[in-house]
């Protein structure tokens, strides 16, 4: 389970702490809305050939 993961289960199983944490950990409900696409670079980032 990642980080992601355990953010989006608390969002949703106790949206009293949620409320608390989101006001308390700047970036966090960006992180649980965001954390699995690639503005979290949760994909493989390859780059052009000829790129080191």
């Amino acid at each position: 389970m990642t980080i992601q993961d355990s953010l989006n289960l608390y969002r949703v199983i106790d949206p009293e702490v949620w409320t608390k944490l989101v006001g308390r950990v700047q970036g966090a409900n960006f992180a649980a809305i965001y954390g699995h696409t690639k503005a979290m670079g949760y994909r493989n980032i390859t780059l052009p050939e000829g790129h080191t």
